[in-house]
């Protein structure tokens, strides 16, 4: 299936739109159910290939997130909490994607993602989520310059946590360039 818009370009976009966790995991992606693997901890009954049984182990294992339900499709997928009791399960990973909205028509038949289609389920989502806390959601780009604003904000933020403690003192310090005085107590 030829793709309209590339997935890098779409999940560039998603990562724009609508943000990273901890500035590394973006909050919504776009990935191919074939290619999605993830480690668990469980227990697992091994067969051969005529279907006999060899045994059963608990152990972690990567194994395939969504190959056995959906297959050759993509997938719009959200960071979310991972709840208490599966934090086992997953290797104590207190995040993970979740399948949100799969790329296909009525019939089952693959569809190929584009932006437009992710940013309406996405508002959608975040519609509902505000319906039931009962706060009402505006979309942050809605109002170009509040847009600007925020991205500035952000590219500030990230200044600061980048490079906030350098100084000229500083930097001549850490290059041997500088010399330090200190008072010297008994």
């Amino acid at each position: 299936m030829e793709l309209p818009e590339p997935i890098s370009w779409i999940n560039k976009r998603l990562q724009d739109e609508y943000g990273y966790h901890d500035l590394a995991r973006p909050y919504w992606r776009v990935v191919f159910s074939e290619e999605q693997l993830e480690k668990r901890w469980g227990t697992f009954r091994d067969f051969d290939d005529n279907g006999n049984f060899i045994r059963e182990v608990t152990e972690i294992r990567e194994v395939p997130k969504y190959r056995q339900w959906i297959q050759g499709k993509w997938v719009l997928e959200r960071l979310t909490t991972v709840p208490l009791p599966n934090v086992v399960e997953l290797l104590g990973e207190q995040f993970s994607y979740e399948p949100v909205w799969v790329f296909e028509d009525n019939k089952g038949n693959a569809l190929p993602p584009i932006f437009r289609a992710c940013k309406f389920v996405i508002n959608a989502v975040l519609n509902q989520a505000a319906r039931t806390v009962g706060a009402k959601y505006r979309d942050p780009d809605s109002h170009p310059e509040e847009a600007k604003e925020r991205q500035k904000s952000k590219i500030e933020q990230l200044e600061l946590d980048l490079f906030g403690n350098e100084t000229p003192v500083g930097d001549a310090l850490a290059q041997d360039s500088g010399v330090g005085y200190g008072i010297r107590r008994k």
